[in-house]
């Protein structure tokens, strides 16, 4: 058996050196190949496929781009999973997130869609007075706003202000 495998790395060897530097390259890659498969879990491999390495590099650009949404932690990433399930369409009610003190907008505060940006990325959002009067017509994103739900009362008088 010594004798074999020594053989097999004289051929090897032999083979390798009457090759130009890029094909001496490409059977480097495939000994890295054949050593990854004795070292990454057959269940893994999918994940260094070039499909997968890929979409790996368009992320990261993402994230160097500050194109991400939320802060990371598991909570903020199911909320925001939860959140983006329900898209918003124009006419839609909806509530406000946080206070927007400019316009004197408090968390809880309805507006309505009035329009829908690209792939829900922003929507404009009228808020209106009891007597219909416009207070702010603002472009808001999903961070900023959520659906009222159906069946739920979603619009209150604070009479202590």
């Amino acid at each position: 058996m010594q004798s074999i495998d020594t053989d097999y790395k004289k051929d090897l060897i032999r083979e390798v050196e009457g090759l130009p530097p890029e094909k001496i390259k490409e059977v480097l890659d495939f000994i890295y190949f054949i050593k990854a498969n004795y070292i990454i879990d057959p269940s893994q491999m999918y994940f260094w496929t070039t499909k997968w390495q890929e979409m790996e590099k368009e992320a990261d650009k993402d994230k160097e781009a500050s194109n991400i949404v939320g802060d990371w932690t598991a909570e903020d990433l199911l909320k925001n999973l939860t959140r983006d399930r329900i898209m918003m369409h124009e006419l839609d009610n909806v509530v406000l997130s946080h206070d927007i003190d400019e316009y004197g907008l408090k968390e809880g505060d309805v507006g309505a869609v009035v329009h829908c940006y690209e792939n829900g990325t922003a929507f404009e959002v009228e808020f209106v007075t009891s007597g219909g009067e416009t207070t702010a017509l603002l472009t808001l994103t999903q961070k900023d706003i959520r659906q009222c739900r159906a069946g739920r009362f979603c619009m209150f008088e604070n009479t202590n202000s």
